[in-house]
Parts: structure tokens; C-alpha cells; sequence
């Protein structure tokens, strides 16, 4: 293995180790918010979707309940599924 390997490995590595803290800490927000009484906002709808996104966490059922606590018309987390859709496939 030469030099070149070993530091994509250990940038994959590192990579993967900052996204897995970043989702944790984004979990746990979620579940503050859910406690709070504020989880239905919808820029906080919107923010924890577009987290997830970001994330490539969307399979989720974080994700769903997100979705189905949507009783109205959400013009931002229409453009935020329309954009995971793009990224994710």
C-alpha cells in the first residue's frame, strides 16, 4: 500500500468518524425538540429534514415522523425532499 492509499484511507476514515458525531449530536437535537414541545415547527421541520439529508440519514424513522407530523402544505420541506431526492436518488 503506498502513501497515497494510506491517506484516502485515513481521510475516508476520519470522514466517517465526523459524520457519525455530527448525526449523533443532530439525534440528539431531535429528541430535545420532540421533549420541548417544539418538533412541529416547521423551520425546525425543515432544518432536522435538511440535517438528515445531509447526512444521508433519510431511511430513517426519524425521517418519517418528520414527514407524517406534517399536517399542512410545507413549502420548505417540499424543496428539502425535492433536493434529497436529487442527491440520494
Amino acid at each position: 500500500m503506498d502513501l497515497k492509499e494510506k491517506l484516502l484511507i485515513s481521510f475516508v476514515e476520519c470522514k466517517n468518524q465526523v459524520l457519525s458525531e455530527a448525526l449523533h449530536k443532530g439525534r440528539q437535537f431531535h429528541c430535545y425538540a420532540i421533549k420541548a414541545g417544539v418538533s412541529s415547527d416547521m423551520i425546525i421541520e425543515g432544518s432536522l429534514l435538511d440535517f438528515y439529508v445531509k447526512c444521508s440519514d433519510v431511511a430513517t424513522t426519524r425521517v418519517r415522523s418528520i414527514l407524517q407530523s406534517t399536517n399542512k402544505e410545507n413549502v420548505v420541506l417540499g424543496t428539502v425532499i425535492r433536493v434529497a431526492y436529487g442527491k440520494l436518488g
